[in-house]
């Protein structure tokens, strides 16, 4: 359900971002799109995979949040080694 709730925000773009603004659509879209992130760790409870789901959602995030700012920006980001490597499936 929360991936059709997602979906059907992303299918509403151009009304939505009429009705309020890009950036407002663009953070409300995003938050769907933690609660699906979220939703799909959680269906993986304590796994290995929920770890693995859990890393991609977060440099998702960053990549999105980086995404945000003007061209040349910087974000300082900071994780547990393991977070950041670049170990295959990490």
């Amino acid at each position: 359900a929360v991936r059709g709730v997602h979906d059907l925000l992303a299918g509403g773009r151009a009304a939505y971002t009429a009705a309020t603004s890009a950036g407002e659509y663009a953070r409300a879209l995003q938050s769907a799109r933690l609660v699906v992130q979220w939703e799909e760790m959680a269906g993986h409870a304590s796994t290995q995979a929920s770890v693995l789901v859990r890393d991609r959602a977060m440099a998702e995030n960053v990549g999105w949040l980086l995404g945000q700012l003007p061209s040349g920006a910087r974000m300082m980001l900071w994780a547990h080694n393991a977070h950041v490597s670049r170990t295959p499936g990490w």
